[in-house]
């Protein structure tokens, strides 16, 4: 499993409300062990993954390190002082660094694992991807927005606007629309760094969030969107014109809820110019 910063912390959101203890680690030596305590509060601490687990040395059968070295996911009953833990570990890349995804669940009862138990995560990641995706452009959906962006930090917030999609619509044909939806999303994704989120908003609207970005490089981006739209040509559609009205708002440790209000009101002057960048 491959995944950036920010996606892995999207996925160990969701399997927090599934386990007891989630954790992202290095088990061959001392790494950052991103996880939730028993007290259930996210926390980043330098320490040996064996801790949580409230022993002095590395446990006897050590799946994580058995995952990290040989990719292969693991199970096992581990106890927490005197209470029982079903764990399970899967090998996963985090912006290219090796670590381990490590989740237990605290037994109540008997517990029944069956040989599937394994394909748990890769199920959630499944789930979870289908959950905040939006099929037709593989950007993430206005869901996504509100539940896991909409308080992140940012500097800037735009919304880029298909200009005239109805009229290409009813022009050019449907699929000659959805060419325009999917050729602009392209657009956004070639445009956007590692760190910055680019969402389906609307039929015809799409928002980009943009991640601690200086000033200068934030007007580029968006300008370079326009232009390289511009320039659309499709031999399938030789008479087809695309173009975009993007209004922006950019602030420094801003929220993107709070921005995208003033980018709204942006988007709208931009559509009434026609084809315009209004950024506040």
């Amino acid at each position: 499993m491959k995944k950036t910063t920010e996606e892995m912390g999207q996925l160990i959101i969701s399997l927090q409300e599934i386990f007891d203890v989630v954790r992202l680690i290095n088990p061959t030596q001392l790494e950052p062990c991103i996880e939730n305590a028993l007290s259930g509060s996210n926390e980043k601490r330098h320490d040996y993954c064996f801790r949580s687990f409230q022993k002095d040395q590395r446990c006897e059968n050590c799946i994580s390190l058995e995952t990290f070295t040989k990719h292969k996911d693991e199970t096992k009953i581990e106890f927490i002082g005197r209470d029982p833990y079903f764990v399970l570990t899967k090998y996963v890349e985090v912006d290219q660094y090796p670590y381990v995804l490590e989740c237990a669940l605290k037994i109540h009862g008997q517990l029944t694992i069956g040989n599937t138990s394994t394909d748990f995560i890769s199920d959630m990641v499944e789930n979870n991807h289908e959950k905040y995706t939006n099929y037709e452009t593989g950007l993430f959906n206005r869901r996504y927005f509100h539940e896991q962006v909409k308080d992140l930090p940012c500097s800037g917030v735009a919304i880029v606007n298909i200009d005239h999609l109805r009229q290409i619509n009813k022009n050019f044909g449907r699929a000659a629309g959805d060419e325009a939806i999917i050729f602009v999303s392209q657009v956004i994704k070639l445009r956007l760094r590692h760190e910055d989120v680019a969402i389906r908003y609307g039929g015809d609207d799409f928002l980009i969030v943009f991640r601690n970005i200086e000033e200068i490089h934030f007007v580029e981006r968006l300008k370079d969107v326009q232009s390289i739209v511009h320039a659309y040509a499709n031999d399938d559609f030789p008479n087809l014109r695309i173009s975009v009205s993007i209004g922006a708002c950019f602030e420094e440790a801003a929220t993107a809820s709070a921005l995208l209000p003033i980018s709204e009101d942006a988007l709208e002057q931009a559509k009434a110019r026609g084809d315009a960048l209004i950024i506040r």
